[in-house]
């Protein structure tokens, strides 16, 4: 009967000392989740900023694109016009 006593003694001394333990763990391990959480929410406001930044590029570049279009069909235009008035000279 006394191990048996013994045995219920020690499994007792081992929880009550691994319980604080595993309390501190659960602690660290939320404060850790809290710190990860924060760090995502401002990688992500970054990748949102980016984005923003590279759809406003895009817009740009289009602008960029029809104004260069414009600009060859006027000097293709006003070449031939040039052209056909100085055969008409």
């Amino acid at each position: 009967m006394r191990q048996v006593e013994a045995i219920i003694f020690a499994e007792h001394q081992k929880l009550s000392e691994e319980n604080p333990l595993l309390k501190q763990q659960i602690l660290s391990l939320k404060e850790l989740n809290n710190l990860y959480i924060k760090s995502d929410s401002i990688k992500q406001s970054e990748i949102n900023l980016y984005k923003d930044e590279v759809n406003s590029c895009e817009k740009k570049i289009q602008k960029l694109k029809t104004s260069n279009k414009k600009t060859v069909l006027g000097a293709s235009i006003s070449g031939i016009l040039l052209f056909i008035i100085g055969l008409i000279l």
